[in-house]
């Protein structure tokens, strides 16, 4: 059964638990805007959905190509999240409760 995380007037955020994101300051501001936290292991690239999702949608869209500036590099990285649906995005985000079950059950150790 798969958890609904859905509070009328909440966000919800995912980040790398990094110790600057933990301090007391940015703890008071996410919960003065009533943002809740999700927690996750400090660097966990199967709980990243950079590293399951968009990495693998760019260099998949951009493999073998060579550009000539910064621009460019930039332009085809804009083009190719623009053509993300939200489909897709919402899958992802499902993939990652499922992902992260994986990780509890697997007692946080690292898994395909």
């Amino acid at each position: 059964m798969r958890p609904e995380y859905r509070v009328p007037g909440s966000w919800f955020l995912l980040h790398d638990n990094a110790p600057s994101h933990r301090t007391v300051a940015v703890r008071e501001f996410l919960a003065q805007k009533q943002v809740c936290v999700l927690q996750h292991p400090p660097y966990s690239p199967v709980l990243s959905p950079c590293d399951y999702f968009l990495f693998p949608k760019l260099k998949l869209a951009t493999k073998g190509t060579f550009y000539d500036s910064v621009i460019q590099v930039q332009a085809a990285v804009t083009r190719v999240i623009a053509a993300i649906s939200q489909n897709d995005i919402k899958k992802s985000m499902l993939a990652l409760v499922e992902r992260a079950q994986r990780c509890i059950d697997a007692e946080e150790m690292y898994f395909e």
